[in-house]
């Protein structure tokens, strides 16, 4: 595994060299000479060019072929001497953050820079001790995605503005602070979720969640929205006033079930992310409760481990790659005097995987 990325990067490299002495415009030899001069099999060389496309340095056309675009930017020789980047992160291991990581990580491997990855553990004193080590180690910027309990810390933010230490947030905003950053349209999430339920027919849609922070907020107004929309254009098939949990603690499967005791009627649930679903699954087999069959379900997040649940989890999903290359981007950009106000804030739009949850498939449990 670790020799295949190895191979897959040195391609990478040999082609941003080779493409560096050829004028923009000019065709790359076919894939076997390419695949024959990198010294790699096909899969890898297929590898390196996709990611070469999506970074612009090379463009493909139907019917033409792949050339070399533009040498990519080098960064300023005042900064050369640095070359450290540090992305804050609540969770390093939960939810889409692993991806997230990832496309920073791609990003800055691909420019030269390093990456310190920091876990603050959704601590708010340990990201502000993190933003203050930083701040002192000098670093050149900053990728944030900050904690969900609090306000990030104004005193450390502050001394990393006095320093001229740029800072991107990414997934979510820091309240009070128009940092530039890639977000995730979290209030679409909701919406869409369900939409979709609506369309499979649930008039008694609940919400399930654990707490009632900004993008969990987001998620409920979208719900709220889709069900208030519903009824207004179908005044003879109206859905029931929003219902559910939220701000919960103690036994959160017992939760579940007395709130699905109490609610007997309820025919679908919003759940506002995938490991709630993983307790909530259990509670609903000791009910025997069939997701799809009795109840549908649909959740947020798309962890990798939906399509194995007994019956397969319909989930929103967030290119959550994508927003970690793009606030690295912002980043770099933001770095070089090149960010644009238009570019300062991207949200990125969610997609719906639907399935046996909501479909109305069922299997054994």
């Amino acid at each position: 595994m670790h020799e295949g990325k190895y191979k897959y990067q040195i391609t990478k490299q040999k082609l941003i060299e080779y493409t560096k002495e050829l004028p923009e415009g000019t065709p790359l030899p076919n894939r076997n000479e390419l695949a024959r001069r990198c010294g790699v099999a096909r899969v890898t060389l297929e590898r390196a060019i996709s990611e070469l496309i999506g970074e612009g340095i090379l463009v493909s056309e139907d019917g033409r072929g792949t050339y070399a675009s533009k040498a990519p930017e080098q960064v300023p020789e005042s900064r050369a001497d640095n070359g450290y980047w540090a992305l804050l992160v609540y969770c390093v291991t939960k939810g889409a953050n692993p991806s997230i990581v990832r496309g920073v990580e791609d990003f800055t491997n691909t420019h030269d820079r390093n990456l310190i990855v920091c876990n603050t553990d959704n601590d708010p004193v340990k990201e502000a001790e993190y933003l203050k080590k930083l701040c002192k180690r000098n670093v050149e910027g900053i990728i944030l995605i900050p904690n969900t309990h609090s306000i990030t810390d104004g005193e450390a933010l502050r001394a990393l503005e006095e320093k001229g230490i740029p800072i991107v947030t990414c997934s979510r905003r820091v309240p009070g602070y128009d940092f530039p950053g890639t977000f995730q349209n979290f209030f679409q999430s909701g919406f869409m979720a369900t939409q979709h339920l609506l369309q499979m027919g649930c008039r008694r849609i609940a919400y399930f969640a654990t707490s009632r922070y900004s993008t969990i907020e987001d998620r409920l107004q979208g719900y709220m929205a889709a069900v208030s929309q519903h009824n207004f254009q179908n005044a003879d098939d109206k859905a029931e006033d929003p219902v559910g949990l939220s701000d919960i603690t103690g036994d959160i499967g017992e939760l579940f079930e007395d709130f699905l005791v109490r609610n007997p009627k309820t025919d679908g649930i919003y759940v506002l992310n995938d490991r709630l679903a993983v307790i909530l699954y259990p509670v609903l087999k000791r009910m025997k409760c069939v997701p799809g069959r009795d109840i549908r379900i649909v959740a947020s997040d798309a962890s990798e481990f939906c399509g194995s649940f007994s019956v397969p989890l319909s989930t929103v999903d967030f290119p959550t790659y994508q927003m970690g290359r793009s606030a690295a981007e912002q980043l770099f950009r933001l770095m070089r005097g090149e960010l644009e106000n238009q570019d300062k804030h991207v949200v990125l739009s969610c997609e719906l995987h639907a399935r046996a949850s909501s479909l109305g498939e069922t299997l054994d449990m």
